[in-house]
């Protein structure tokens, strides 16, 4: 079962639409503990923002559950509660792009199981900062690209 955030309830509307079992507005201050009530608690939980929300992650955990990060737009958690995280058995886990073997492996995946990414926009190289300033103020749905 998925579950997303966004900073529209527009999106999260679509994102419903294309299965996700519900969302929350990442811009309520409550929306992790919306979300904890709303699902029971999650396995894993994949972020890229980092923050203050990192923390409250944890809180929202099941027990064994992993997190999984790939970035800190939000900056660094001003405090982290360790003693909830090994009560928990919580893992957290940083990620980046990998190497070339496990790039290799995802293309698979991604063909055995016939994943369509959700593509928002293909534009020419000559869009590009107008797609960039898109990316900026979230207006978009799905992954951007751009053609050279």
């Amino acid at each position: 079962k998925v579950w997303v955030s966004s900073s529209q309830d527009e999106k999260i509307e679509k994102a419903r639409k294309m299965g996700a079992v519900g969302g929350e507005n990442y811009q309520k201050a409550d929306f992790l503990e919306n979300l904890a009530k709303e699902s029971g608690g999650f396995d894993v939980v994949i972020d890229s923002a980092g923050g203050d929300n990192f923390a409250k992650m944890i809180k929202i955990m099941r027990p064994a559950g992993k997190i999984v990060f790939y970035g800190a737009t939000q900056g660094l958690p001003s405090n982290l509660d360790l003693y909830k995280m090994f009560f928990r058995q919580i893992t957290v886990q940083g990620s980046t792009m990998g190497n070339d073997q496990e790039f290799a492996d995802m293309l698979a995946l991604v063909n055995q199981h016939k994943i369509v990414p959700v593509i928002g926009q293909i534009n020419p190289f000559s869009e590009a900062v107008s797609v960039l300033q898109g990316m900026k103020n979230s207006e978009q749905f799905g992954k951007l690209v751009v053609l050279f």
